[in-house]
């Protein structure tokens, strides 16, 4: 990874060299110093105090205060006299350790944010900027392109959550316009400096020791959209194209070019709020956050009518080999025979026990960057607005959904594919591949109480595809091909047919459709590990007792399955056991008994809660964690072309064992992704990969 070169944030700068694994930044705004943490992230402090964590994904680096710099000349610059489209340049944004910080040390000591002018309109022979934006793709057009369906991003799923349990507000409301608030407050902060002209050659550099200008520069013209005022001067607009912008992160724009004053040969600055200006700027959030509680459940109530109801959920996947006899790659890894993750909430509702249960899908909070338009968009509003409707505790206090209800179940453990396409495609031991599975929403309903309270989206199965790195639908399982009713039927191998492929094929040549088969296997029974129904210690419970004790290892045993970092480095034996080990503890009276419904009986504390704290330092799997390294290092040098195939080779055989060594001589007590990309990094580092000699 090296991210050396220049990188833009509107009109902004920002030129950056990285040697070794050190990274520092010059612009305009001050000098960042920073250091590579891992294969694909760094931190960096700006102004001596303000740290922020940077991921580089190609040519954007994605930071921890939801800003993104582009880098310069990863698309073509338009001419003046050409919009810049928003999928041009992704996302502008203030620069971290500038105007997006949040931090007190970051931002400009502003007594009072500057008033936002529109300048007069340049005279025929000035000379300015472009700042123009093409319309972005309509959210429809998106979802035609996947067969009407859009990404189930969490904020989706939650409007559903509102829409059908509308009460939830009325405890959310005003924590949610508390942390709103805060970050609109920021934001017309950021609005300001822009407003001001900072980071133009004209003007010196902004910073906290040098606020703006309190006067608007003449060649930027500012557009500020405030819901709360506009859902009463222009509804129409407040409750379609504006609303449309806070729901989905490919909204059209294009309303924006339509306002007086829009001019493309100006630097136009573009902001989003949820609240009114005089109702944020220079209060007390804690004073104002009750009073605009009722904006909240007015707009989230119209949000929520809006929401999209046929949805489809990434899963990443991959497989462990090719077997020539099936003529079939075999899933394996986070999602061995199930393609979606196994429920984890035990205590559901007679509505949801004929059902065929999954956890939900982890997406994030948007797959690919918000469109744009105009030199500077304001994004921090809008990400801030769905990162609160995100529960599972949230600043808003919302609950989250994590339970799947699906009129039929999805297995497709063996996926036929001719061998050379699974070779052309890279299918095994490649980069993985996704399943995508589409979804038709009916109701969502609640179940639990207090901090264990979940959501339960009720939905019907409507396809599932499988889609290779490069984009290609290589098999897809229609509806003929699920088995009816809530539990799979034992069958033989059932043909399906790919779709188009989405993505061409090297030289150009169009992917030949083909018939491809894939096997449904059966749900296997729900049987408890051998050496966890054997251990004496169950000799002396009650049979009820000792039931519910199997499930549980059961249950443990299925998540360490449907987890790629607990099969590799815990391995799904000891793991079960660390949990029966826990429960045991725990003693008797942490069973929660419903004699009304047996079904539903469990623990006070429900597993995933468990499994967040166990702590699993003595289950230290070598085998798993070398396979683990070396699948990993194969998968990220891939990406890069200055190393040889025999250097890749050569560091894909050290960082396995390397890693395995790492681990074990210091396992964590409770295992995480960050811990394990500090040691792969090091590993790396170590075997002569990036960062390394």
């Amino acid at each position: 990874m090296d991210v050396t070169g220049t990188w833009a944030v509107g009109p902004v700068i920002y030129t950056v060299t990285q040697t070794g694994d050190t990274v520092v930044s010059e612009s305009s705004f001050g000098r960042g110093e920073g250091h590579f943490t891992g294969p694909n992230t760094f931190v960096m402090t700006f102004f001596g105090n303000a740290t922020f964590t940077a991921t580089v994904q190609g040519d954007t680096i994605y930071w921890s205060n939801n800003f993104r710099w582009v880098r310069q000349g990863a698309a073509a610059a338009p001419s003046p006299q050409t919009p810049r489209s928003a999928g041009q340049s992704g996302t502008r944004h203030p620069a971290p350790g500038s105007l997006g910080s949040s931090s007190p040390a970051v931002q400009s000591p502003i007594a009072q944010s500057p008033q936002v002018q529109t300048p007069p309109a340049p005279s025929s022979n000035q000379v300015a900027p472009s700042g123009g934006a093409s319309a972005a793709p309509s959210t429809s057009a998106v979802a035609a392109a996947t067969g009407g369906s859009l990404p189930a991003l969490p904020h989706r799923l939650e409007l559903l959550l509102i829409r059908d349990n509308p009460d939830l507000l009325d405890k959310a409301a005003a924590e949610f316009a508390r942390w709103q608030v805060y970050a609109e407050q920021t934001e017309w902060k950021n609005v300001a400096y822009q407003a001001a002209g900072c980071g133009q050659m004209d003007r010196p550099r902004c910073g906290p020791n040098a606020p703006p200008p309190a006067t608007t520069h003449p060649r930027v013209r500012v557009f500020a959209f405030e819901w709360q005022k506009l859902i009463q001067q222009r509804p129409d607009l407040a409750k379609g194209k504006l609303l449309d912008v806070f729901l989905n992160p490919a909204a059209d724009w294009s309303f924006v070019k339509q306002e007086s004053g829009w001019d493309d040969r100006l630097i136009n600055v573009v902001g989003v709020f949820l609240f009114a200006k005089d109702q944020v700027v220079d209060r007390q959030v804690e004073m104002v956050a009750p009073q605009l509680a009722p904006v909240v459940k007015q707009q989230l109530t119209l949000a929520a009518s809006k929401a999209p109801t046929n949805l489809w959920f990434s899963v990443p996947l991959g497989a462990c080999k090719y077997d020539f006899d099936k003529k079939a790659i075999v899933l394996c890894g986070q999602n061995a025979s199930n393609v979606l993750p196994a429920n984890q909430f035990r205590n559901l509702p007679p509505t949801a026990r004929a059902t065929a249960n999954y956890g939900t899908v982890k997406m994030p909070l948007t797959v690919e960057p918000d469109t744009s338009i105009g030199t500077m968009t304001s994004h921090l509003v809008l990400l801030k607005w769905r990162e609160l409707l995100v529960g599972g505790g949230s600043s808003s206090g919302l609950p989250s959904i994590n339970v799947l209800a699906l009129d039929r179940p999805i297995q497709a453990q063996f996926i036929s594919v001719d061998a050379k396409d699974a070779e052309r495609l890279k299918l095994v031991h490649g980069p993985g591949f996704e399943g995508r599975v589409y979804i038709s929403v009916d109701h969502v309903e609640l179940a639990g109480s207090g901090r264990y309270r979940t959501g339960i989206l009720f939905g019907r199965l409507q396809k599932v595809d499988f889609i290779a790195a490069n984009k290609e639908v290589f098999a897809t399982l229609g509806l003929q091909d699920l088995s009816q009713g809530g539990r799979p039927a034992p069958r033989a191998a059932t043909s399906v047919e790919d779709q188009n492929a989405v993505a061409r094929a090297p030289g150009n040549q169009p992917v030949a459709r083909q018939r491809t088969t894939m096997a449904a296997t059966p749900e296997p029974a729900a049987t408890a590990p051998s050496q966890e129904a054997q251990d004496p210690r169950l000799a002396q419970l009650s049979p009820e007792v000792r039931q519910i004790m199997l499930n549980e290892a059961t249950q443990a045993s299925r998540l360490c399955q449907n987890n790629e970092l607990l099969t590799a480095f815990n391995g799904c034996s000891c793991y079960s056991r660390r949990v029966l080990d826990e429960r045991l503890k725990e003693g008797v009276h942490s069973i929660t008994p419903s004699p009304s419904s047996p079904a539903s009986t469990g623990f006070t504390e429900p597993l995933i809660n468990l499994a967040s704290h166990l702590n699993t330092s003595e289950c230290v799997n070598p085998p798993g964690i070398l396979e683990y390294g070396r699948a990993h290092a194969t998968q990220f040098l891939s990406r890069l072309s200055k190393y040889s195939t025999a250097q890749r080779t050569d560091i894909v055989e050290c960082v396995g064992p390397t890693l395995a060594k790492n681990y074990a001589a210091k396992p964590a007590p409770v295992l995480s992704l960050a811990y394990v990309n500090q040691l792969f990094g090091s590993a790396m580092a170590s075997c002569g990969g990036p960062g390394g000699r």
